[in-house]
């Protein structure tokens, strides 16, 4: 989604040459060079212990 607000921007907003404000998008900077920011899962036995059994 970020990735289409960046790419939407580069082509809508531009300077008084027509030349766009936004030159690299970075989203794609972060995909290329590997930079996100990594977020361990949470598994099934971490979220059952936290909020219980669920019953049926």
């Amino acid at each position: 989604m970020l990735r289409c607000i960046f790419n939407y921007a580069a082509e809508e907003y531009l300077d008084k040459d027509g030349k766009p404000i936004i030159t690299t998008n970075p989203v794609k900077r972060l995909s290329h060079s590997r930079a996100w920011n990594r977020v361990d899962r949470k598994g099934a036995a971490s979220a059952a212990a936290c909020c219980g059994k669920m019953s049926t």
